[in-house]
């Protein structure tokens, strides 16, 4: 008989997004519709955001992961230029997603601070590495 398999530890738990958190999601993956070469497309009760071919973000639609007020965005190297800022009170470092982090949102005036995160993540999503690694062709301009 196979041994047991060992259960995932440090994986973020899935939660229920506040009722705040669901119109913050709203606006962003609104906003975030308007870059150009963005899409969204549902992922396990969350809505991902992609720049092309590679997921750089994703909100809340029915669950969220680390707290129910947040949001994640991929920085697979962070840039030198602000990974001062990763140690802002607000990121979340989870588990096994060392390339992902979250944004927790608490008040209306976290929007600018989450696109701005967002932005970087978008800004870094078709980087040298990011869509090649898995595969996939880099988008036609």
């Amino acid at each position: 008989m196979p041994p047991k398999k060992q259960p995932r530890r440090n994986v973020p738990k899935m939660l229920k997004p506040s009722p705040q958190m669901e119109q913050f999601a709203v606006l962003i993956a609104t906003e975030i519709l308007t870059w150009p070469n963005t899409s969204t497309k549902p992922m396990f009760g969350m809505t991902a955001l992609y720049r092309g071919t590679v997921m750089f973000g994703a909100v809340p639609k029915t669950k969220t992961m680390w707290t129910r007020n947040s949001i994640m965005f991929k920085l697979e190297n962070p840039p030198d230029t602000c990974t001062h800022n990763l140690e802002d009170a607000r990121i979340i470092h989870g588990g096994l997603t060392h390339k992902w982090y979250g944004f927790e949102m608490t008040e209306p005036e976290d929007l600018r601070d989450a696109l701005n995160w967002l932005g970087i993540a978008y800004d870094h999503a078709t980087k040298r590495g990011s869509a090649t690694k898995r595969g996939k062709r880099l988008p036609r301009t």
